[in-house]
């Protein structure tokens, strides 16, 4: 039978949401083991898993070095043909691992299911799911393989070429990394989910995470075309280029930032106005609903 190791960065959980995520993860004949990495959590980690503990569970410790590190220990650990990458805050759903390994056994490659972000009491909110078959190097850069890290699994050999995580991301690590391995490998689609996800806050973000992640979205784009110097200049990396600009100028207007927002705006568009067109539509709405506002 084919190996999956499941990794799992674990720092400082709430014990409920720790103990439901191992439970949900192990509860699949697929999974070999499930390496827990306690990543310097002033609890003691292993007095809050299920008891009594499945054979298939490993803890490791390090100092903390945020999930990028944690996870890159459990890999030097893992022994799996394939690696799940998996949360302790999150629930996957029983019998998913087995449904994302017949598919990957099937093509070759990476299989991806869908994942439906939840509120902290796993109330559903919206399911995020992607379609694409074959390669996503493209989709993956321009940030449109709509996927979540948790709901993909990985043949070993990918992520062996893809190299180990870049533990200098503070955000948009996992987006990093999911790029490279797709570089190394086609993805094919599980039709179903695979995960629910916990978001811990439903609030919009601010102006300083908003140009901390276009920062992020920047170094993403600027490692790609460092490993492929032969499409610098290309037409691919304008877009690539102005859909950071895009996502930014969409951040901005959610936070009724509107000058900002249209500075990116128009630097996406000046590059690439495909890229700009999702954007505008939401600067035009904001603006609408000023309008609104100022009415008498």
């Amino acid at each position: 039978m084919t190996s999956v190791s499941l990794v799992m960065p674990v720092w400082s959980p709430p014990p409920e949401w720790l103990r439901r995520a191992v439970e949900s993860a192990l509860e699949d004949d697929a999974v070999s083991e499930l390496i827990v990495v306690d990543d310097g959590s002033e609890e003691e980690i292993e007095a809050l898993l299920p008891s009594p503990l499945d054979p298939r569970t490993r803890v490791l410790h390090t100092t903390h070095g945020g999930p990028s590190h944690a996870r890159n220990v459990a890999l030097a650990e893992a022994g799996g043909a394939y690696v799940r990458f998996v949360d302790a805050d999150d629930v996957v759903v029983p019998g998913s691992t087995s449904r994302l390994l017949s598919v990957a056994e099937e093509h070759g490659g990476i299989a991806h299911a869908a994942t439906v972000v939840c509120d902290t009491d796993l109330r559903p909110q919206r399911t995020v799911a992607s379609e694409l078959e074959g390669s996503a190097v493209r989709a993956c850069l321009l940030g449109t393989f709509d996927v979540r890290v948790v709901s993909l699994l990985f043949p070993r050999a990918a992520v062996d070429a893809a190299g180990p995580w870049d533990e200098d991301f503070a955000v948009s690590g996992d987006w990093d990394f999911v790029l490279r391995c797709v570089e190394h490998a086609d993805v094919h689609r599980e039709p179903g989910v695979a995960t629910y996800y916990r978001r811990w806050s439903s609030s919009v973000s601010r102006s300083a995470s908003i140009a901390s992640g276009e920062a992020a979205r920047r170094r993403v784009v600027e490692k790609y075309f460092e490993r492929h110097p032969g499409d610098v200049g290309s037409p691919l990396e304008r877009a690539a280029r102005a859909a950071t600009l895009a996502s930014s100028a969409r951040g901005y207007a959610a936070t009724g930032e509107l000058a900002r927002a249209v500075r990116h705006w128009a630097g996406a568009s000046r590059l690439e106005p495909r890229q700009a067109a999702p954007a505008l539509y939401d600067l035009a709405r904001l603006a609408a609903a000023r309008r609104l506002r100022s009415s008498p």
